[in-house]
């Protein structure tokens, strides 16, 4: 799906036998929302949306930097941390460990801006909200300027390593971004259409059902 894993199994398997496929969200139901939504900018509404059983150092950096920007903060996500975080920042913000993945695209539109990465990050792009990446490192906001280069890595900010101290700059700026752009980004580059395609399922593929 990434640059870097066509990189990575290259060395073990004939290039010729590798074909790289971007993976993608569909854009019938996570879309633009057609309720007027106001915006905070001194505190807007950020749902960090991440596992919480592995890369736990850097959930930790990332969570208690975001308590230091000024957010009313909502972190979605379930595994062993859970409860570490609940135990220390329980009442700093509301935490919550599971909703039905049927469901995600209503959540997500009670919020101003995503932290997340991969697909949570498109599914955010794709609603017309803008996305900080923040996985295996934080790698800032996404971006139409950068948002190949953090597709290199699926959009986990591995080794991009972006200034913690700067994030109430991205969210700053991440609130000066159009739904219309973030959801530009997310057809240009997260369709599950174009996804189909590349792996030549294309018109094939059953019609989903609501």
């Amino acid at each position: 799906m990434t640059d870097a894993a066509l990189e990575y199994q290259s060395t073990r398997i004939p290039l010729e036998k590798l074909r790289m496929v971007h993976h993608g969200v569909d854009l019938e139901r996570f879309k633009l929302s057609n309720e007027p939504k106001g915006k905070n900018n001194a505190q807007p509404k950020l749902l960090f949306y991440t596992r919480l059983n592995r890369q736990e150092a850097t959930t930790w950096r990332i969570l208690e930097q975001l308590l230091l920007c000024n957010v009313r903060l909502t972190m979605l996500g379930d595994g062993e941390t859970f409860w570490k975080i609940s135990d220390k920042y329980g009442r700093d913000l509301t935490l919550i460990n599971h909703i039905p993945c049927h469901s995600i695209h209503n959540f997500l539109h009670h919020f101003d801006i995503v932290a997340s990465a991969g697909r949570g990050v498109f599914e955010a792009l794709a609603c017309g909200l803008p996305a900080l990446c923040a996985g295996y490192e934080y790698g800032g906001l996404v971006l139409p300027n950068n948002i190949r280069r953090h597709m290199e890595v699926n959009i986990t900010g591995y080794r991009m390593a972006a200034d913690l101290v700067r994030m109430r700059e991205d969210i700053d700026m991440a609130m000066s971004l159009s739904p219309e752009t973030c959801r530009l980004m997310a057809s240009e580059h997260g369709s599950v259409d174009t996804f189909l395609d590349r792996i030549g399922i294309g018109e094939k593929r059953p019609p989903i059902v609501a």
